[in-house]
């Protein structure tokens, strides 16, 4: 499975990391390589919600990425996971439009998430 920026996927409570607990759906944010590959080693997301979050935030319509529902990824936490790891425990949803890539891209430098923005260089 090739991973991108963009990506939905259903991630178990177990290796997703979210506070307060239970599988959540993650929109991948951002892709790290290891050093002296071009393949991303580990995936950076961030984890939505049905309920609106905090500023700034990524919402998807039902229908984007196949999601069901309205979803609200806030970008005031983030975890990343290795992509086999993601690929063998998490379930696909669907993939955004390349558009929204700069949308993605202006909640990190908009955030406080340090790690993600050095990633993409804000």
């Amino acid at each position: 499975m090739n991973v991108q920026v963009g990506d939905v996927w259903w991630v178990p409570e177990d290796v997703n990391g979210y506070p307060g607990g239970k599988g959540r759906f993650c929109l991948v944010v951002a892709l790290e390589s290891a050093a002296g590959s071009a393949l991303p080693a580990r995936a950076h997301y961030v984890a939505g919600s049905t309920n609106k979050g905090s500023r700034p935030e990524i919402v998807l319509e039902p229908g984007d990425a196949g999601l069901d529902k309205r979803g609200y990824f806030s970008f005031w936490w983030s975890g990343d996971l290795g992509v086999t790891t993601l690929v063998a425990v998490g379930r696909y949803k669907g993939r955004l439009d390349s558009t929204r890539h700069d949308d993605i891209r202006a909640a990190i430098c908009a955030s406080k998430r340090s790690v993600l923005k050095k990633l993409v260089a804000c």
